[in-house]
């Protein structure tokens, strides 16, 4: 005679040992005490347990365990690195938000645009007083990308070195 299946949310001590990888054992002194009378049916064989009273607990304590170096103290370096970088990641979006900063790709677009600007303007300018005017403003466009390359760039590249001299 097959023994009946339990009902779907319930599942004996066992099978919940087997899932949670913690000992029968450690199911009936752990959980069981923690667990209300309306989450254990012990009317038949074996004892039944609701599956979503015992996930509950289980996953309190893993939180409680992951949480707890944090807590006590929570003082170590790679804590503190961490809010240091969350509040630095903080203050840059507060500054995009009130329009005190834009972002590097941004920029580089508003940079191109008025590049090309410039550049027909120095156009129109070489057709009324020569060609030296284009080149003029050419040359200037281009110390212009030096520059702002140079902001981007440490000491050692070989841009900023070139804005140096």
């Amino acid at each position: 005679m097959k023994k009946a299946e339990p009902e779907k949310g319930w599942a004996s001590v066992r099978q919940i040992s087997d899932v949670l990888g913690i000992s029968v054992q450690g199911i009936s002194q752990s959980y069981l005490p923690m667990l209300e009378t309306k989450d254990v049916d012990e009317s038949g064989r074996p004892t039944l347990l609701r599956c979503k009273a015992v996930l509950d607990i289980y996953v309190s304590r893993r939180a409680d365990q992951f949480l707890e170096p944090l807590q006590d103290g929570g003082d170590s370096p790679a804590l503190e690195r961490y809010r240091l970088a969350k509040a630095k990641l903080a203050e840059l979006d507060l500054h995009l938000r009130k329009n005190d900063l834009i972002e590097r790709d941004k920029a580089k677009e508003i940079f191109l645009r008025w590049a090309v600007l410039v550049r027909r303007m120095g156009e129109r300018l070489s057709k009324r007083f020569g060609p030296d005017a284009a080149a003029t403003v050419n040359e200037t466009l281009d110390a212009c990308r030096i520059a702002v390359s140079g902001i981007c760039v440490d000491e050692t590249t070989p841009v900023a070195k070139k804005e140096k001299s």
